[in-house]
């Protein structure tokens, strides 16, 4: 018995959206090609993004646990067959048949447990009848090797920032300059430091003994855990204390020159504050937000030396291979990851800085599932707003985050899993199908991240089962994927939330035509993207080159022309936007690298990586809104100069940046001071409408994006010039980028060229 109309053909972008806004997926491709040989045929792989959190009104929550097959471990879903009968269910993913728990034995096709509802092929379980895990920890690991008014700024938002966590939760705080402090909070009478030298490699076992961490359960035996300590405390125990402390404290007191920078020893800090962890919760929801006004240049992960006359390393020197600190940096920040992953520890980063501090060596947090802002300085909004919203409350008035999480996929044996790519790492189960060459993270059927939010958004690749083959139209119409996503919400609960998808294969033989009617070429933009940016992290590629050479093969599957015959190619409608979407991916900073410094550049990417399809879409292809006296409404128009008009304004929302433009008549009628006027009110409304629109995209967007207010001829155009096409023979714009349509008749050229 089957509960699911699976006979369902995907024909518009509308079912792909209702999909998402339900389960929080979306595939590339979906109606899948029944043979292995047919799948590599369509160059754009079986894949999908899934947001393991997303916020929904219609996801049940039921309060037991799941049903679970005996043989594979996928859980009771609406399309499992049942034996209302026998009390049976069939598996999907193995064909194993299971016997259903004497609790079900009341169920009649009328009278079905929520799990399997037609609508619940999300659903959430609150797992561990009613048990509940520690309230997460923070740790602060504030630099104060910056100028006092700088820290003076930051104490001023982390004590705002105090406001916004639990009570319940435990906190600890750790100061760093030329040495590493790490403060009790238990002991109330007078701040006390126990200080770490800043240059010192600290192993794990150092730390402990150092600040008397852990317990004994014998003599000579190891040191276990213990969550009671001096420095990870409540935060309902010490709150005045805490805050007495950060009001206090002052600039690292170690003296340098003018021409030297301070020393600033960010690695030895991030190590102890992680060791902390590891003997007081490891394995525990807990974050580490390390606020950074500079490079690291003491100690090791240091990425640059103290005398001003050496300059942080570019792009040229990294790519040269003189950069002299970066692999030594990289590989210590990479082992603090690791170090990180296996304790369920999330480290944030927040670079506030006018020159760079080293994100890239560090980038390998991100596997942590913390968060990246920089900006230029303590003062700036964006990191005020950003750390704000990163404690941002839901409805329930718990925070916004999951904690110590495993995502595990399961698939029907003709699917094969190729790997995944985002904030996650590796959890090494190798239960499933894989695929021999991987894609991103693979070998693996499971993964683990230490915090997500409902933004967290994960890329999965698969692939059609070579073995299975001769299987898939014989033994299963459909293919079947189902995530399975384990982790501690803020109160405690350990949830498991699942999300069981069906797609139709189709037949051998079967012309492309057909199968791009289940074609999302905004799904397929994003995690191309994702592939790219993952490749050109892992190998030795020019991904513009690499871009462009599976664009090619793309067109030349799904496209229609006469060898040699440029005007005879024409792009289905289902495809007709994947080539302009390449073509803004390749000139913007997620792949483009010139004038972006490194940081710069792995800012960007962090998010690429863990966005949804919408939010990765704006970041390929900035949104761009007109606004004129002729329509009531902003009107979206091409991201091209000649959308802009003089006597028009525009908002561009790149995801990172929100900046609103006037033309050169409005700013003329603005310093008339018409809109000031009452007979020119409909003026004033035009003025204020992208500026409010501006704000509401900014009120929830994370990380706060930067806000620019700019107009024809402004300095601060520039961010608005370098986004839209600069269309060949315009006037007024010189650039020396290709434009669209020079970049859609080379394209037409090669994929008609017979080879």
């Amino acid at each position: 018995f089957s509960y699911v109309d699976k006979t369902d053909v995907f024909r518009h972008m509308d079912a792909f959206l209702e999909v998402e806004d339900r389960d929080g997926v979306r595939f590339t491709w979906n109606l899948w090609p029944s043979s292995s040989v047919e799948a590599k045929q369509l160059v754009v792989p079986i894949s999908c993004i899934y947001s393991p959190m997303k916020q929904s009104f219609d996801t049940p929550m039921v309060n037991y646990d799941p049903v679970s097959c005996t043989n594979c471990h996928s859980v009771l879903n609406p399309y499992s067959e049942v034996d209302f009968t026998a009390k049976v269910w069939g598996c999907q993913f193995c064909y194993h048949r299971n016997k259903l728990p004497s609790y079900y034995e009341g169920i009649t096709p009328t009278n079905l447990p929520a799990e399997l509802h037609p609508q619940a092929t999300t659903i959430e379980y609150a797992v561990g009848a009613g048990a509940t895990h520690p309230s997460p920890a923070f740790v602060f690991v504030v630099d104060t090797s910056i100028p006092d008014d700088d820290l003076k700024a930051l104490k001023t938002t982390i004590l705002e920032t105090l406001s916004f966590i639990p009570e319940s939760s435990y906190v600890g705080l750790i100061t760093y300059g030329s040495t590493v402090n790490v403060y009790e909070l238990a002991f109330q009478f007078c701040p006390k430091v126990h200080v770490f030298e800043g240059g010192k490699d600290y192993k794990t076992a150092d730390v402990q003994k150092i600040l008397n961490i852990g317990a004994s359960t014998a003599p000579g035996s190891k040191i276990a855990a213990q969550r009671q300590n001096n420095y990870v405390v409540p935060l309902s125990q010490t709150d005045i204390h805490l805050m007495t402390i950060l009001e206090e404290l002052t600039k690292d007191p170690r003296p340098h020159k003018n021409d030297e920078r301070p020393l600033r020893c960010t690695g030895t800090a991030i190590k102890v504050a992680l060791s902390l962890l590891e003997y007081t919760v490891p394995v525990s929801p807990a974050r580490v937000l390390v606020f950074s006004g500079g490079p690291s240049t003491y100690g090791p992960g240091m990425v640059l030396g103290v005398p001003h006359t050496e300059q942080m390393r570019s792009w040229s020197e990294i790519n040269k291979e003189t950069a002299p600190y970066i692999h030594k940096a990289t590989k210590y920040y990479a082992g603090l990851a690791e170090q990180a992953v296996r304790n369920s520890h999330a480290v944030d980063l927040f670079s506030c800085s006018l020159n760079q501090i080293g994100l890239l060596e560090m980038q390998d947090f991100k596997m942590t599932g913390g968060c990246v802002i920089t900006t230029e300085s303590f003062f700036h909004d964006m990191f005020k707003s950003s750390l704000r919203k990163l404690f941002a409350k839901d409805q329930k008035n718990f925070m916004s985050m999951g904690f110590n999480t495993k995502i595990e996929v399961k698939t029907s044996k003709e699917l094969a899993i190729s790997g995944a790519i985002g904030h996650i790492a590796t959890a090494r189960n190798k239960s499933g199908n894989f695929t021999e060459q991987h894609v991103g993270i693979g070998g693996t059927s499971e993964w683990r991240a230490a915090a997500i939010d409902p933004n967290t958004a994960i890329a999965f690749y698969f692939d059609v089962d070579s073995k299975a083959d001769t299987q898939v139209n014989t033994a299963n119409k459909y293919g079947m994927i189902q995530f399975k996503t384990t982790y501690t919400h803020p109160s405690g609960q350990r949830i498991l939330r699942c999300t069981t998808v069906a797609h139709n294969w189709v037949p051998k033989g079967t012309p492309p035509a057909t199968l791009l009617q289940g074609f999302d070429q905004e799904a397929a933009a994003a995690l191309m993207a994702r592939l790219v940016v993952f490749k050109s992290q892992t190998e030795d590629i020019d991904m513009l080159k690499w871009l462009d050479s599976h664009l090619i093969r793309f067109c030349r599957q799904f496209a229609s022309f006469q060898p040699n015959l440029e005007a005879t190619f024409a792009l289905p409608e289902q495809i007709a936007m994947y080539p302009t979407f390449l073509f803004h991916l390749r000139r913007g900073p997620l792949v483009n690298v010139f004038g972006y410094g490194p940081d710069e550049t792995v800012f960007y990417r962090h998010y690429l990586l863990k966005e949804c399809t919408a939010n990765t879409l704006t970041m390929i292809q900035p949104a761009l809104d007109q606004y004129t006296l002729n329509s009531e409404e902003p009107i979206p128009v091409l991201l091209s100069f000649s959308s802009l008009k003089d006597d028009g304004l525009v908002l561009l929302d790149t995801f990172f940046h929100v900046v609103v433009w006037s033309g050169s008549t409005i700013v003329k009628w603005k310093k008339a001071g018409y809109h000031l006027q009452d007979e020119y009110e409909n003026l004033r409304q035009l003025m204020e409408a992208p500026m409010e629109d501006a704000r509401a995209l900014m009120k929830d967007r994370f990380p706060h994006p930067l806000f620019t207010e700019t107009w024809h001829r402004e300095s601060q155009e520039r961010y608005l010039l370098a986004v839209v096409d600069p269309e060949a023979g315009t006037q007024g714009l010189h650039s020396e980028d290709a434009s669209l349509s020079r970049f859609l008749e080379h394209l037409k050229k090669y994929v008609v060229k017979k080879d």
